[in-house]
C-alpha cells in the first residue's frame, strides 16, 4: 500500500496510508504530483510488513545512524544532513 507524507522542511508533519482505490488516495496522488504541494509519495508498503524493515536507532546512536533512519522514513538526505542529531531524534524518534 502506498504511503504519502506532508513535510515541513526536514520534519514530517503528517503521514497517511489510504485505502487503495479510495477518493482519499486519488486526492493524495494528485497532491503528490503537484510541485507546489508539501505532499509526496514516499513508499509502497509490502502487504506483510513483518519484522524485516529498518529499526529505529537508539537515542544515543550516531548522527549518521539518525540520518540514515530519517532518509528511510522519507526525508531528503540533504535536509537530514543539515539537521542536528537532536532535531532528527525529535522528528523521527517515534
Amino acid at each position: 500500500m502506498t504511503v504519502y507524507q506532508r513535510s515541513a522542511g526536514a520534519y514530517i508533519a503528517e503521514r497517511e496510508q489510504p485505502e487503495p482505490g479510495s477518493d482519499r488516495e486519488s486526492e493524495l496522488d494528485r497532491l503528490a504530483e503537484d510541485e507546489k504541494s508539501d505532499w509526496s509519495r514516499v513508499e509502497d508498503e509490502p502487504a506483510d510488513s513483518g519484522e524485516g524493515g529498518p529499526k529505529r536507532p537508539a537515542k544515543n546512536a550516531s548522527k549518521e545512524d539518525w540520518v540514515a533512519w530519517a532518509v528511510s522514513q522519507g526525508a531528503e538526505r540533504d535536509e537530514a544532513d543539515k539537521s542536528t542529531k537532536d532535531d532528527l531524534v525529535k522528528a523521527y524518534g517515534g
